[in-house]
C-alpha cells in the first residue's frame, strides 16, 4: 500500500464557524467574507513560518510508526519505492493559496471529481494508495483565543480504477497551548513546534479508524486493538458500499 502526505501550502489560519453561516443567502456573504479573512492571517503567518520546514517530512515517520504497528500483513511503501517523483507529487498538490488547497483536497470531493487521479501513473498498478491531505494552523475562537490545531483527510484509493474505498478526518488541537490571536502573532515561530507536538496524535487518530474500519475493505484488516480512547474531533467517516478488490502487495 502506498503512503502518500499532501502538506496544505502554508499555514492554515481561520475563524471558527458561526451557525449564521447556515442561513441561505447571508450564509454565502459571510463564508466569502471568513475565506478573505483566513488568506489574509495565513499569508501573514506565513511570512514567519520557519524554514526549511516540512509538514509532510515531519509526519510521515508518526503515520508510519502507527501503520506498522497496526497488524497489517502487507508492506507500507513510500512514494520514492512507488517511483513518484517530488516533481509529480508536486503536481498533485496544487492550489492558489490555502483556501483554495482546502476546497480542493481537504474537503471530500463533489460526486464524480477526482482531486488527485492515481490511475494515470503506471507505477501504482493495481495497488492501493493511503493519502493524507495534512492541513496545519490556528483556529481563531469567537472569544478572540486562537488554539492551535492539525487536520488531516484520509482517503484510501484503489489506484487503477480510483475507487474510492474508505475517507476519513480529524482534528487535533492543543487547549493548553490556547492564547489571545495577538499572542500569536507577536511570537508567530511559536506555532510550528506546537503543531509538531500535535503530529503523533493525529497519526493515532487516523489509523484508529481505519483499524475499526478495516473488516469491511477486504485486503486490509488490521489486527484488533483492546481498547480505543478518543484522540481527535472527528469530522466525519465514509466507506464504499461495494466489494473492493484485493490488495496488490508491493
Amino acid at each position: 500500500m502506498v503512503v502518500i502526505v499532501y502538506p496544505a501550502p502554508g499555514p492554515l489560519v481561520e475563524t471558527a464557524a458561526t451557525g449564521t453561516e447556515a442561513v441561505p443567502g447571508i450564509g454565502l456573504l459571510m463564508q466569502s467574507a471568513r475565506d478573505d479573512r483566513t488568506r489574509e492571517n495565513s499569508a501573514l503567518f506565513a511570512q514567519y513560518w520557519p524554514r526549511p520546514w516540512s509538514a509532510d517530512r515531519l509526519f510521515y515517520p508518526e503515520l508510519i510508526r502507527e501503520l506498522s504497528a497496526s497488524g497489517y500483513q502487507g508492506r507500507w511503501v513510500m512514494p520514492a519505492e512507488a517511483q513518484l517523483s517530488a516533481d509529480a507529487l508536486r503536481a498533485l498538490n496544487t492550489a492558489k493559496d490555502v483556501v483554495d488547497w482546502r476546497a480542493r483536497y481537504y474537503e471530500a470531493p463533489e460526486p464524480g471529481r477526482l482531486p488527485r487521479d492515481y490511475s494515470q501513473i503506471r507505477s501504482l498498478g493495481a495497488a492501493l494508495v493511503f493519502e493524507v491531505s495534512l492541513r496545519y494552523g490556528i483556529l481563531i475562537n469567537n472569544d478572540g483565543t486562537g488554539v492551535p490545531t492539525l487536520g488531516g483527510a484520509a482517503t484510501l484509493y484503489r489506484a487503477e480504477s480510483m475507487r474510492e474505498m474508505w475517507r476519513h478526518s480529524e482534528v487535533v488541537d492543543d487547549p493548553l497551548g490556547a492564547k489571545p490571536i495577538g499572542d500569536f502573532r507577536a511570537d508567530p515561530k511559536s506555532l510550528a513546534p506546537a503543531i509538531e507536538k500535535l503530529m503523533p496524535q493525529l497519526a493515532r487518530a487516523l489509523v484508529a479508524s481505519l483499524r475499526i474500519r478495516s473488516a469491511r475493505i477486504e485486503g486490509v484488516q488490521l489486527a484488533p486493538q483492546p481498547s480505543l480512547t478518543p484522540v481527535g474531533v472527528s469530522s466525519g467517516t465514509a466507506v464504499s458500499s461495494s466489494t473492493a478488490p484485493s490488495l496488490l502487495l508491493r
